[in-house]
């Protein structure tokens, strides 16, 4: 179910990052770079959120909250058990080692408040898991690639 979810909204995600590269910032990822490349290009892809560090469950057969991520940008779009989106929100971000920023630079009506502000993450790819560590903030969350 996750891959009917998650290729049904595939297209939805892909329009609203080309729509957020133009009111992207001149910040660029450093995705490429040597420094972090391995880890960087581990990101790339869809997840879906299975929890947090401790806590982790099964991923939903339905619905859920996917993360999408470029190698310069990301989205996050939840669905319910129906179908329909309940939230979205998304910007642009940097990598430095494991070290993570996203800046937010659009959302619906839920999270408009947090554009334009920058969270740190310390993050890690192990399998088909990836742990975010809010650094600075509570966001800690773990996420599994969708296949």
């Amino acid at each position: 179910m996750i891959k009917t979810f998650s290729a049904r909204f595939t297209l939805g995600v892909v329009l609203c990052l080309l729509a957020c590269a133009g009111c992207a910032t001149n910040k660029t990822s450093r995705a490429g770079s040597t420094k972090n490349g391995k880890l960087a290009q581990q990101m790339i892809g869809t997840w879906v959120m299975v929890g947090v560090p401790s806590q982790v469950r099964a991923a939903p057969q339905k619905g859920g909250r996917f993360k999408y991520r470029t190698g310069t940008h990301w989205t996050v779009l939840s669905v319910n058990e129906s179908g329909l989106v309940t939230e979205n929100f998304g910007g642009s971000y940097t990598m430095e080692g494991n070290e993570y920023i996203e800046t937010q630079e659009y959302a619906d009506y839920r999270w408009k408040g947090d554009n334009g502000k920058s969270f740190i993450f310390q993050v890690k790819v192990e399998r088909d898991l990836m742990t975010q560590l809010g650094v600075g903030n509570s966001y800690n969350e773990v996420w599994k690639r969708v296949k």
